[in-house]
């Protein structure tokens, strides 16, 4: 069966036929030659590009290409949380804009892979453990965060109030919940467009990102060092302080994806077993990769 010139491949696009192979130009912006039988399995000459998501109320989103150096990273952030109005968002309505937002930065990166920091799936608890005991740790974490809101807020004001309300003994934790929602609407973008996707801890990807023992300063967080990391590497990140620190920590999650959580979905688990064995560079190299 002849395969036309000019149809796409992922990110190959066929220009010619050369005996029983096709060549291919990548948009990476080298050539591959194929066979009939590889075209409809692979999506690249080789080169992998990943899509980190660090996903929240402000998003941040980074596009990481495996044949160009740091600096070369996208990165950027996407908001559900309020209208064009300046409204609050339902929580239905940030999981449809969220999944549509992952859809078009899909869509536009066509990445081989989509990497997305694990919301906690546990909702927090303050108050006895299961055998019967107090559970310290928690009650010390509870202390320490009740600390901190009054100390920024002032005892009996209404955001003290408020805030120490959603950590007080509760079942719910609402953030927790939406984060939850929304990292499931990326998700569902991921399945539509046919994009493999993996999970990772934030503990994970910190002791894979600063291997080198790199830790917060004092004042800062890890989204702090994530963009001082990002500065030293030359990558270019929005303006704002606020965005900087959700694009930064998303362009790290972009670079853990080889030690991703994946769902048991088969073609899912062989796609990123190409990728992390370079499956696919392996067979435009057998047929005559022009790189």
């Amino acid at each position: 069966m002849m395969i036309e010139v000019g149809k796409k491949f992922g990110r190959l696009i066929v220009r010619a036929r050369e005996g029983s192979a096709y060549r291919c130009d990548c948009s990476c912006g080298r050539q591959a030659i194929f066979t009939e039988d590889d075209l409809p399995t692979v999506k690249s000459c080789g080169c992998i590009v990943i899509l980190g998501l660090d996903l929240a109320t402000n998003c941040g989103w980074a596009v990481r290409y495996s044949w160009r150096s740091p600096a070369a990273i996208k990165c950027g952030v996407f908001s559900v949380g309020e209208n064009n109005a300046g409204e609050d968002m339902e929580w239905e309505e940030k999981y449809a804009l969220a999944g549509n937002q992952v859809y078009r930065l899909i869509k536009e990166h066509n990445p081989d892979f989509v990497v997305i920091e694990q919301p906690e799936h546990s909702i927090r608890r303050y108050g006895r453990s299961g055998k019967g005991g107090v559970d310290r740790a928690a009650v010390q974490a509870f202390i320490g965060r009740l600390s901190a809101i009054l100390f920024k807020y002032g005892l009996g004001s209404p955001q003290a109030a408020q805030a120490v309300s959603s950590i007080a003994g509760g079942s719910n934790n609402s953030n927790q919940m939406q984060l939850a929602g929304i990292a499931g609407a990326a998700i569902a973008a991921c399945i539509i467009s046919g994009a493999p996707y993996g999970t990772i801890g934030a503990r994970s990807w910190h002791s894979l990102a600063y291997r080198d023992g790199t830790k917060p300063g004092e004042g800062e967080d890890w989204k702090d060092v994530a963009i001082r990391q990002c500065e030293l590497e030359k990558i270019p990140l929005p303006s704002t302080k606020k965005d900087k620190r959700d694009a930064a920590e998303a362009v790290f999650i972009s670079g853990c994806w080889v030690k991703c959580n994946l769902p048991n979905i088969k073609w899912m688990r062989d796609r990123w077993m190409a990728l992390r064995t370079n499956a696919y560079a392996a067979k435009a190299k057998r047929e005559g990769i022009a790189a």
